[in-house]
């Protein structure tokens, strides 16, 4: 159990926390609705069933605003490269506490009820009964994508310094040139006609666009730790942090780069392969 709690595990998207929120909210809704228990179904209100949706809408609106808000609050406990599966049941236990307090409230300002400590401890008890259903699907789920697919996690080696390798690509207009150390590449994108080189200048992300296709650029750039993982992506493997996600959805997540990078299924071995033959 210990080992599961520490194990390291990708950070959910956007998309993800999204979709958890609409499946905490519709699901409370729908207990509430269907079951009506503690005392709803005593309700004698035209607007019930509104007033009941009120109470999926706080608790989806207040996990997603909340997953999102905290990592920018809290940077250092919510690194990506050292989250482990302990830190994300603590992030949802404390956004579990939030909810409640929110749905405690909008209940208290809907129906004129009185504030006080007891009836906040009642209404946590009963909140958290109706949650558990919801909430013991979310840790399954994740329980079960922690304990079958291992996140790869890759570190530059910091023992040795290696001597700079610079390399040149140049587009189809006129002085389209752009030279660079390869240990600044983080990632090429083909956009229409064009491609976009996405390179790390002193901590800052630089980019260039030149007219050129994704293959004319590779050729240019041959090398074997930059790898074209997608039809629009060329990668730099020497700053990929973790190759994470299930099939067909893989993603490469970037030193110095929020963006997250799809992976072709075709490629996902070649690059599994060589980054465990990185140093850690």
């Amino acid at each position: 159990m210990i080992d599961i709690l520490n194990k390291q595990v990708p950070r959910n998207t956007t998309k993800q926390d999204a979709r958890v929120a609409l499946f905490l909210g519709l699901t409370v809704f729908l207990m509430l609705a269907i079951f009506q228990p503690f005392g709803t179904y005593t309700w004698d209100d035209p607007a019930k069933m509104i007033l009941l949706a009120g109470y999926g809408i706080v608790i989806g609106f207040t996990y997603f605003t909340l997953a999102k808000v905290l990592p920018m609050i809290f940077k250092k406990f919510y690194q990506k490269e050292t989250w482990t599966y302990g830190k994300e049941i603590l992030h949802i236990f404390i956004i579990f506490l939030a909810t409640i307090t929110a749905t405690f409230i909008y209940r208290n300002e809907t129906l004129g009820v009185r504030y006080g400590l007891f009836s906040y401890f009642y209404f946590l008890g009963i909140a958290t009964v109706t949650s558990i259903f919801p909430m013991a699907i979310i840790f399954i789920i994740r329980y079960m994508q922690v304990k079958n697919k291992p996140v790869i996690v890759y570190q530059t080696a910091v023992s040795e310094v290696p001597q700079k390798v610079f390399l040149t690509v140049e587009g189809e207009n006129k002085n389209e040139k752009v030279k660079f150390a390869k240990e600044e590449l983080l990632f090429i994108k083909a956009s229409d006609n064009y491609v976009v080189l996405h390179l790390n200048k002193d901590g800052k992300i630089a980019k260039h666009m030149l007219r050129s296709s994704l293959s004319k650029i590779a050729t240019q750039v041959a090398d074997k730790d930059i790898l074209q993982v997608h039809r629009s992506y060329l990668v730099n493997l020497e700053n990929v942090k973790i190759l994470s996600g299930k099939s067909p959805n893989y993603i490469l997540e970037l030193n110095s780069s929020e963006e997250e990078i799809p992976v072709s299924r075709t490629k996902v071995k070649s690059i599994r392969e060589q980054l465990q033959e990185k140093p850690l």
